[in-house]
């Protein structure tokens, strides 16, 4: 929508989300996603349950794990 615009782009500096997460957490959150509930509207079952199992056995016997989500930005200033 904006690329009609007449904008100046400069860069912004890389930065993350992160949280210390349990494993229920990160699964709830994969839950949460708009591609998993078409996935289950679709088919019927849970996409996560496949991949849950894997899961645990990386995160291991560790309680909360760090997760992080690498943002990226978009930036400029509209000339007048």
């Amino acid at each position: 929508p904006f690329a009609s615009l007449d904008a100046d782009e400069f860069g912004a500096e890389p930065f993350a989300m992160e949280a210390d997460w349990a494993l229920p957490q990160l699964v709830g959150y994969l839950r949460t996603w708009s591609a998993v509930s078409r996935f289950r509207a679709e088919h019927g079952d849970d996409p996560v349950d496949e991949v849950e199992g894997e899961l645990a056995v990386a995160w291991g016997s560790r309680e909360r794990l760090r997760v992080q989500w690498p943002l990226t930005l978009r930036v400029g200033r509209v000339s007048a």
